[in-house]
């Protein structure tokens, strides 16, 4: 599926009304997303972002994703999608863990033996939220699973299926930080979709 991102006007007009509606950290009353929020996601500046180019923009995102990732400890990776994969194979290489890359429209892949059938952190590109492949594999979801998906709101169709997967039974809490969506599947947590400042 190849959708049409967002004029850069209307993206922007975009970004602002996220900020202006999304809460900050006190605004949170679950500990889980308090703690996940106060310590891997930075405080910057709205106008900082208005002003930075895309490749800031982008190194700004992935670092958010590296910290989520040392955050959460996950014992595995998946990556879906071609945004950073050079980047991300040199990091994964560097942890010792079990990882593997697909394409963003490879319904057919199935895990490998030595990497389990439970995810613990995976990382989608828009375009594998479009085709699909988020919604793929909450099938091999655990408690511990986190799912990050990029470009959430760079086009219509993006929105449209980060809507959509926000609404799975196995979802049990969501957050949106424009840029970049966070899946989480903990049972003891309560149905909640957080659309928090970035």
């Amino acid at each position: 599926m190849n959708s049409q991102p967002f004029p850069w006007w209307k993206f922007q007009i975009k970004r602002w009304k996220h900020y202006l509606s999304a809460y900050s950290e006190y605004n949170l009353h679950s500990p889980f997303v308090f703690n996940f929020y106060t310590k891997v996601v930075p405080k910057i500046p709205v106008f900082n972002w208005l002003f930075s180019g895309k490749v800031s923009q982008e190194k700004i995102v992935q670092t958010v994703i590296f910290k989520a990732f040392e955050y959460f400890e996950p014992k595995n990776f998946l990556k879906s999608g071609n945004l950073w994969n050079v980047q991300w194979q040199n990091y994964i290489s560097s942890k010792g863990i079990p990882s593997q890359f697909i394409n963003s429209s490879d319904k057919t892949f199935s895990l490998s033996e030595n990497f389990g059938q439970t995810v613990e952190f995976a990382l989608f590109d828009a375009e594998a939220l479009e085709n699909g492949m988020a919604e793929l594999f909450i099938k091999h979801h655990g408690n511990r699973s986190v799912f990050v998906i990029e470009g959430i709101h760079q086009s219509k169709q993006a929105e449209q299926a980060w809507k959509k997967i926000q609404t799975e039974t196995a979802v049990t809490a969501s957050i949106d930080l424009f840029f970049v969506g966070f899946l989480f599947f903990k049972k003891e947590l309560s149905k909640q979709d957080f659309v928090l400042r970035f």
